[in-house]
């Protein structure tokens, strides 16, 4: 019996000291439920009542009506009925618990009432959704694609704008890659940025080029165009050794069929270049000349002023032409003219020659009932200042034609003998 009643005395003290404690607990979730504050050296200073003699009782409090009782129980006696202990304890947690549950709805309230008001204060009053977002991942971009796409807010949600054609997408890290964006540029960008390339997504982001021979084919079209190479030159051996050391897969082509890439390319381009003709004043330039071969050519070129004040020029004919008269030059310009759809003719400049007299002649009577006419091509014939210049001069070096020629004789000397030039050098300069 000694031995049993020590025994339920250690735990009935246990169970005061847990009882105590929950006590306490319940004593701070009272104070949270009132609203009041309680730092580790501050004092609670709760609504409580004044006993009989005007001491201080803190047993109860009174909230929300409800009067909640504080008692801490002392160290319960070992011989008080089991039954009442019991019941006492089962009551003081139910309170506990309902303390617990009203300070935790509390804290809610007070939390959502401080984020209501701290976006009242930082945004414009607008209605705010109960349910918050989550947090936008910020860090750096270090996909390739953000090359092409210059990124901003939509309201409050980031976007990606194409820098090509505009095109908007959702951009939030935290919700969205970059695979849309990735096929946007494969794909529906009608600039495509990307065709023929393959980006790679990490790495240094140097592009895999994949191989195409129509790609090929053109470029080497536009090679041939641009530098002005001889159509055999891609039948070189050099040529062909250098091409394969680019593509060991691409075979060179002939020169025949360089020539009809080439023209299939002033296929492609000539619709491109007569629409711009269009909206444009065009002032044009020509010249003819004989070759070697005794064969005349004619070119024609188109001169004008862009939407962004840029002087452009492009060379609409050349061609091979019968004869040098006026009349001939006359019937292929306005030929070309037909051609290229021109009609805003403003000036022609040709050199000094008799058979372009007869030229601007021609074309005056031709277009003189087209609706770009100016002031009734009074003004059209424009004369070269550099053939003038060049014809100057000519006519000024006649009168000393004499010592031009020994000049010319004494260099013609000079470059065959070495050896003449230094004795020639040296002698001049013993002279004052």
């Amino acid at each position: 019996m000694p031995r049993e009643r020590d025994g339920l005395a250690r735990g009935l003290e246990v169970e005061a000291a847990l009882a105590a404690e929950a006590a306490w607990e319940l004593r701070d979730a009272v104070a949270s439920m009132a609203g009041f504050h309680m730092d580790a050296d501050s004092t609670l200073d709760l609504p409580i009542e004044l006993g009989g003699d005007g001491s201080l009782s803190t047993d109860k409090v009174i909230l929300d009506a409800e009067e909640h009782s504080l008692e801490v129980p002392a160290v319960a006696n070992p011989l008080e009925d089991s039954n009442e202990r019991m019941n006492r304890l089962i009551v003081m947690q139910k309170r506990l618990l309902e303390a617990q549950k009203r300070k935790r709805s509390i804290s809610s309230v007070h939390t959502s009432n401080s984020v209501h008001l701290d976006t009242q204060l930082t945004s414009s009053p607008t209605r705010v959704s109960p349910v918050q977002k989550r947090t936008k991942r910020v860090g750096s971009k270090k996909s390739l694609v953000w090359k092409h796409f210059d990124t901003g807010l939509r309201g409050q949600d980031p976007v990606a704008v194409c820098k090509y054609c505009g095109q908007i997408y959702a951009c939030d890290r935290s919700t969205h890659g970059t695979s849309t964006l990735w096929y946007h540029l494969r794909s529906l960008c009608p600039k495509e940025p990307l065709k023929g390339q393959d980006m790679q997504r990490k790495g240094q982001g140097t592009p895999k080029q994949s191989y195409s021979i129509e790609d090929c084919r053109k470029a080497l079209a536009e090679m041939v165009i641009i530098d002005e190479m001889p159509f055999r030159s891609v039948e070189g051996e050099g040529f062909r050794r250098y091409s394969k050391v680019l593509q060991p897969r691409f075979d060179p082509p002939s020169r025949i069929t360089v020539a009809r890439d080439c023209m299939q390319r002033y296929i492609e381009e000539k619709p491109k270049l007569k629409k711009i003709l269009k909206n444009h004043r065009i002032c044009l330039t020509t010249d003819t000349w004989t070759s070697s071969q005794n064969i005349n050519y004619m070119s024609l070129t188109a001169h004008w002023i862009d939407d962004h004040w840029k002087l452009q020029k492009r060379i609409l004919n050349f061609c091979s032409i019968a004869d040098h008269k006026g009349e001939t030059l006359g019937k292929r310009v306005e030929e070309c003219l037909l051609d290229w759809g021109i009609d805003r003719l403003f000036t022609v400049t040709v050199d000094n020659a008799s058979s372009n007299d007869k030229l601007i002649e021609y074309l005056k009577s031709v277009c003189e009932d087209w609706n770009g006419v100016v002031l009734k091509n009074k003004f059209l014939h424009v004369r070269c200042c550099a053939h003038i210049v060049n014809l100057v001069v000519k006519s000024g070096l006649e009168e000393h034609n004499h010592s031009i020629e020994k000049y010319c004789s004494i260099v013609t000397v000079a470059n065959r003998d070495g050896t003449w030039l230094i004795r020639f050098v040296s002698k001049s300069y013993t002279y004052p």
